[in-house]
């Protein structure tokens, strides 16, 4: 392997935070990547909420209430793994609500660790967002194009 194509499979590797979207299945990938933040986010948040409810305290500044928060995020995921427009929006919108709100109410200093996972998982919510809006715009000019112009008339009318 020369050095040229090992720049390029190393750049290829590193796409995954704003991938080019140059097509469909580009597109599709990257609205799936975001699908599956969102499981690994419900999934985590559904662990802690667990162990809260077995301590009979919150754990991690959430309670048994963070149950809610993960079915919303399994639920998202579900949809945007079907390629929903909103639900990717809403993903990503109430992702960063709650880093915010996180932020803003908590003590003492955030993580290195934790302030790395958090930006790239939204880097992967931004990526499904676009996306779902690639995917739809492609499969717009896709059923476009499969109408074309009428079989057996002139396109001038005349």
């Amino acid at each position: 392997m020369n050095l040229r194509s090992a720049a390029a499979l190393q750049y290829a590797a590193m796409r995954w935070y704003w991938p080019e979207l140059s097509s469909l299945k580009e597109a599709e990938q990257a609205a799936r990547q975001g699908a599956g933040v969102c499981f690994v986010i419900g999934a985590i948040t559904a662990v802690v909420a667990g162990v809260s409810l077995w301590l009979h305290k919150p754990v991690l500044g959430m309670d048994v209430w963070a149950f809610a928060d993960a079915m919303i995020f399994a639920l998202a995921g579900w949809r945007i793994w079907r390629l929903s427009k909103i639900w990717a929006v809403l993903a990503l919108v109430i992702y960063v609500a709650e880093k915010v709100y996180a932020i803003e109410f908590t003590s003492g200093p955030i993580p290195p660790a934790g302030a790395f996972i958090s930006v790239v998982f939204a880097l992967a919510l931004i990526g499904s967002v676009r996306g779902t809006f690639a995917y739809s715009a492609f499969k717009k000019k896709e059923s476009a194009a499969s109408f074309g112009p009428p079989v057996g008339g002139s396109q001038s009318g005349v």
